[in-house]
């Protein structure tokens, strides 16, 4: 379902159930809206990181535009080095087209999601003892609690030279700690994308209250300490490489 037509469909119900209820406007606007948002936001992460949440083939009707958009941002990172290993879509809320690429010499992944409106980009190594290293172009990549091992950097609109550049330079930093890298066959990635994808939402469901958790950490803007390369992160205490 997308974002917009899931947002309409809890404000029709929340309005039904005032005018059906009687509810006086003031405690309308002050109770029963921010207790929507959280039961929305706690029912959309719970589908979105349901147990059987699998990779699907992208649907031939509705989504063409993604694909073409997608498809012109593929030569410029081949420019770079990077190769299509992957291409899926996920039935989450919102819905998104993921594209997946690899660089042929170094252990970085960089994966496009379409989501309709935007197309956020994460750039990925993994290393052992699940730790990893994700650089990400957008602000909202730092709005959910992470596991302490799953470094992240955030250049806000960058472009393609500098997320790769940027993740290059921090990934050579990690592994000269002596971290070691795990790295991720193409043929595995679906596999080690989703363990990630379901790993995250274990780590969060573990903290108390976490939709409300989820909601100050975004308005917030919690990413804006994500906005420095992981060397200056470290050198501040900000994060411990080990």
């Amino acid at each position: 379902m997308p974002n917009w037509a899931w947002s309409l469909l809890n404000f029709i119900i929340a309005i039904s159930a005032a005018l059906l209820l009687d509810i006086p406007f003031f405690i309308f606007l002050l109770v029963v809206i921010p207790v929507l948002v959280i039961v929305m936001i706690f029912l959309s992460i719970s589908y979105s990181f349901r147990s059987s949440l699998k990779a699907q083939k992208i649907p031939a009707i509705g989504y063409k535009k993604r694909v073409k958009d997608l498809n012109k941002i593929v030569p410029l990172l081949r420019d770079h080095g990077f190769m299509m290993v992957d291409y899926f879509y996920m039935r989450i809320i919102p819905d998104v087209v993921v594209y997946a690429l690899r660089h042929e010499s170094e252990p970085i992944y960089y994966c496009l999601y379409h989501f309709g409106s935007r197309i956020p980009i994460d750039v990925v190594t993994r290393y052992e003892n699940d730790m990893s290293l994700t650089t990400a172009d957008n602000i909202e990549a730092g709005a959910a609690p992470r596991p302490e091992k799953a470094f992240l950097q955030i250049f806000r609109d960058a472009d393609h030279d500098t997320l790769y550049i940027n993740h290059l330079r921090s990934h050579r930093f990690i592994t000269k700690q002596g971290v070691r890298v795990h790295d991720m066959p193409p043929a595995n990635f679906r596999y080690y994308f989703f363990e990630s994808f379901r790993r995250q939402a274990d780590f969060m469901r573990k903290i108390p209250f976490w939709p409300l958790k989820l909601i100050i950490m975004t308005i917030g803007q919690e990413g804006k300490k994500f906005t420095i390369p992981i060397p200056e992160q470290y050198n501040e205490g900000q994060i411990k490489i080990w």
